[in-house]
């Protein structure tokens, strides 16, 4: 390959059996097994044909056999790979195979002549290939339907021609059969069992890690991101804003007077605020938004993407819906605000630095009054550090605060 040309992602390989198998991993697999049950199905077909040249099969019948035994695998291969099976309950089509497999092995049994003993073979195949995809209840039905179509074919060749098909030589095939099948059939209800379990268990490992997933990056109370993998995602905001340029604001939302709620309504009602603002802060603001229970009554919004008229604009909307909307619905009377710190990333500051300065910008919103907004000014902490100053206990003079309407 010469420098500086693309790489080819898929191997010609797979492009080309994407052709055969499909594209996608689910039919891929389901189309490969019904492949390699062609490859039985042409094993027995050349079989055939070898006993219609020896003079065993009759060639109408055995012609007859190997067609309708084509066309079922090629109907079957066609439901699989267009994806049409899909829809199904049984998507793999494996017991429709199973069952018209074991009619076309009592077929074959019927006309087989003197090699109908070696079709007894396939029926066990077919169920032990069949063990694997269906339920134990479906096996066993499977295995209980081999025995009546191998023993209706006995039953009624040993009734139509009982002198090529003795009726005690054919009981006594019967007999093997009725035992054998069900044996066969009772190890394969066991592996699919266990099959199943071992499904059951995988379910439950994947459920465990995902409430494990849901307890390490979600807060209990509202269901929001937790404060530990906020800074995970303002790490990644941060170096999207370094690499790609997307500029992010910072916004600190602090519910008004949620002490005095607590205090007067107990905790619960506080608590139902808090879960409350979460939910319409989730259905008001974008879904590219991310939304954290940063302290006890504080939320921290990421806005990618956006700059700081757009951050005022999406907390306006927000207080506006808050405004018309009871919080509590046992408690209709009451009514919720909150005051807004905002800051945007400015390039070249750490994240650590946003967030001082939107912390500073939330202190001095609320020394203004309830239902206030004040924006950030850009590097104002930081050129505070710079003079060797200490951040300030108490806010010093606040821009104009945004007035709630």
């Amino acid at each position: 390959m010469t420098a500086g040309a693309p790489a080819c992602t898929t191997p010609n390989w797979r492009r080309r059996t994407d052709w055969v198998l499909g594209g996608e991993r689910r039919v891929r697999v389901r189309v490969a097994f019904q492949l390699l049950a062609w490859a039985v199905y042409l094993g027995c077909d050349i079989a055939l044909l070898v006993g219609m040249a020896a003079g065993v099969v009759a060639p109408a019948t055995g012609t007859l056999l190997i067609g309708v035994t084509l066309a079922a695998q090629a109907a079957f291969y066609l439901l699989l790979r267009s994806g049409w099976s899909e829809r199904l309950r049984d998507p793999s089509l494996m017991l429709a195979q199973s069952v018209v497999a074991l009619t076309l092995v009592a077929w074959g049994y019927a006309i087989a002549g003197p090699l109908r003993d070696c079709t007894l073979m396939l029926a066990v195949m077919v169920i032990v290939y069949a063990m694997f995809c269906l339920s134990p209840r479906q096996t066993l039905g499977l295995g209980l339907y081999a025995v009546a179509v191998l023993g209706a074919a006995m039953g009624l060749l040993s009734a139509l021609q009982p002198q090529a098909y003795p009726p005690q030589t054919e009981l006594l095939r019967f007999a093997l059969v009725a035992a054998a099948l069900p044996v066969t059939t009772s190890l394969a209800c066991y592996v699919s069992q266990l099959g199943q379990r071992l499904q059951q268990q995988q379910q439950a490992l994947r459920d465990a890690l995902a409430q494990a997933q849901q307890l390490a990056t979600r807060d209990a109370l509202t269901g929001l991101v937790n404060r530990r993998h906020m800074h995970e995602l303002l790490g990644l905001a941060l170096r999207h804003e370094q690499y790609r340029g997307l500029a992010f604001c910072l916004a600190l939302v602090d519910v008004d007077q949620l002490k005095a709620i607590n205090d007067t309504h107990g905790d619960a009602v506080g608590d139902a605020v808090l879960r409350g603002l979460s939910q319409l802060a989730l259905r008001t603001l974008r879904h590219s938004d991310v939304i954290a229970r940063w302290g006890s009554d504080e939320l921290l919004i990421l806005q990618t993407e956006t700059r700081a008229e757009h951050a005022t604009r999406a907390l306006q909307r927000l207080r506006h819906e808050l405004a018309s909307l009871a919080l509590v619905p046992e408690r209709p009377e009451l009514r919720v605000s909150f005051s807004a710190g905002l800051a945007a990333h400015v390039p070249g500051e750490t994240v650590e630095q946003t967030l001082e300065r939107v912390e500073h910008a939330l202190a001095q919103a609320q020394a203004s009054g309830p239902a206030q907004f004040v924006m950030a000014a850009a590097g104002s902490l930081r050129a505070e550090r710079q003079d060797g100053g200490e951040r300030p206990q108490r806010p010093g003079p606040a821009p104009a605060p945004e007035a709630a309407s």
